[in-house]
């Protein structure tokens, strides 16, 4: 590892002396956030086990005190959409893109992977798995049969909005038989969850944000992820009343501390932002649009085509 050295290969000049100049000059460097350091130190901690294991190195000096070794790094801010008009932000961005979007790119369903995102929670892998036999459009339900853990393995419920901009996406896709992917790439095979984030939701976010900033109004929360758009999700359930159990259910969660943090959140938000989420998810009141805040009447769901 850079930055460590070692008399004529030696590992037992790896001391922890060291290993303190080596996180110290990573610090000056300022390339690296305290959590990246603290990872190549995890890193270096398991190759000195084997090398202690193997009698190469008498100990190995990451054990010495490691609390001490490790930097402290700042706790990750909590950034999702919580307003109904960030979410609409968004998925206008995402219809913009769509409309815009050359003849060979028509396939893509830009606003019905956002809305994917938002109104069921998935995570990235399981919306690149997902195949249009999961996407019950007739019942109202989503299968989740591809996850990385068991309680990840679930049946979520389409929120309207949802079903409608899949019920729009599956008119105009190459193919939906069932077995076929519901954000298939051109050539039908399974999306890659690297060309999604650029070219889908880091797209949408820029265009949502230009808009936001023409109109004069705030921009989207820094740091916003696909993934972190499962605590939106989360969000809208419990502002349609939905109780935590329900919630981790949905979201394939086994842990109930998650859905309790954003049940609490939740719970300080004012009645007129749980009125605007509601009418957003169930599409019989108004939503806001335009400039200025304003309450528009609304015949419906928003408009989803492409």
């Amino acid at each position: 590892m850079s930055g460590i050295s070692a008399v004529h290969g030696r590992a037992p000049q790896i001391t922890v002396a060291e290993v303190d100049r080596y996180r110290e000059a990573k610090v000056r460097e300022a390339r690296l956030s305290a959590g990246e350091i603290n990872k190549t130190l995890i890193r270096l901690g398991q190759i000195l086990d084997v090398a202690e294991e193997r009698e190469l190195i008498v100990r190995n000096p990451l054990r010495v005190n490691p609390r001490r070794r490790k930097l402290k790094a700042s706790k990750p801010r909590a950034v999702w959409l919580d307003r109904a008009e960030q979410i609409e932000a968004l998925l206008g961005a995402a219809r913009e893109l769509d409309a815009e979007a050359r003849g060979d790119r028509k396939h893509v369903g830009r606003s019905a992977i956002l809305a994917t995102f938002i109104f069921a929670g998935l995570r990235i892998e399981e919306l690149c798995n997902l195949r249009w036999r999961d996407v019950d459009l007739a019942t109202g339900r989503l299968n989740v049969g591809e996850s990385k853990t068991d309680a990840g393995r679930r049946y979520v419920d389409l929120l309207p909005p949802l079903r409608e901009e899949l019920a729009t996406h599956k008119v105009g896709a190459r193919a939906s038989a069932g077995t076929d992917y519901v954000f298939a790439t051109r050539d039908g095979r399974r999306p890659a969850k690297n060309n999604l984030r650029p070219r889908v939701f880091n797209a949408a976010l820029k265009r949502a944000n230009e808009n936001l900033e023409r109109d004069g109004l705030v921009p989207l929360p820094d740091g916003l992820t696909p993934h972190k758009l499962r605590h939106s999700y989360a969000s809208l359930l419990i502002a349609l009343g939905e109780d935590p159990v329900r919630v981790m259910g949905q979201l394939g969660h086994t842990d109930p501390a998650f859905s309790m943090r954003v049940y609490g959140h939740a719970m300080q938000r004012d009645p007129e932002e749980k009125a605007h989420l509601r009418a957003l998810v169930e599409g019989t009141d108004w939503a806001r649009m335009g400039t200025n805040g304003a309450e528009t009447r609304t015949e419906g769901l928003p408009d989803s085509a492409p």
